[in-house]
């Protein structure tokens, strides 16, 4: 989810999401339109391509989301006796 909101961030930083990215509703919400939701969903899948250190080793962030998620469910099911979740250091 964070990675989510960080490249919605990303891109209304770069300028790429603009007004024409949302649809309006009557009751003053306003969300993402197709090309909006495109232009995001690219962001993230981008980012979950991207490389970094995680416990001392070279992985892609969705090979980490993936190891999180086995660590966690190991600790559910009894298999470990701890479970110490990965804490990203952001620059």
């Amino acid at each position: 989810m964070l990675l989510a909101v960080l490249d919605v961030l990303t891109v209304l930083r770069r300028r790429q999401l603009t007004g024409e990215h949302g649809e309006a509703f009557e009751d003053g919400s306003v969300l993402l339109s197709a090309d909006g939701r495109k232009l995001v969903a690219s962001q993230v899948l981008e980012r979950l391509n991207d490389e970094l250190t995680y416990r001392r080793t070279r992985h892609r962030w969705k090979e980490v989301l993936v190891l999180e998620a086995r660590h966690l469910s190991g600790y559910l099911l009894g298999r470990a006796d701890a479970f110490n979740p990965y804490i990203h250091r952001w620059k």
